[in-house]
């Protein structure tokens, strides 16, 4: 079975939710802060410790997370490891990141679900 990491800003977790349950729906198991994750506990001690475990980041790319510093953290992060990036972006209207502008990007849900269930 692969697993996924969704990664997103907080303002983006209504579109983060229909992305997990659009990927729970294809047998996909997901690695997401809310549910995965403690108070108190390290974001970057859990990744790392289940990385391996890992095939996919579908990284959540809107106009609040092109402000966080995560958003380029986990995607330096995870392409300097070999795994794959799937970006989602919400408004086409948005500046790509110079990192994932090459890669083929998501823009509706249904697009998500047609990847995983091929």
């Amino acid at each position: 079975m692969s697993k996924a990491l969704v990664s997103y800003s907080q303002v983006d977790s209504e579109i983060a939710d229909e992305i997990v349950r659009t990927l729970l729906k294809e047998n996909i198991a997901i690695v997401r802060d809310v549910r995965d994750l403690s108070w108190g506990e390290s974001v970057e001690l859990k990744v790392d410790k289940g990385f391996n475990e890992i095939s996919t980041v579908l990284v959540i790319i809107s106009a609040a997370s092109l402000k966080s510093q995560w958003m380029p953290y986990v995607i330096g992060y995870v392409t300097g490891r070999g795994k794959k990036v799937i970006p989602f972006i919400t408004d086409t209207s948005l500046e790509i990141p110079a990192d994932i502008k090459g890669l083929i990007c998501f823009t509706q849900i249904n697009q998500i679900q047609k990847y995983f269930s091929e």
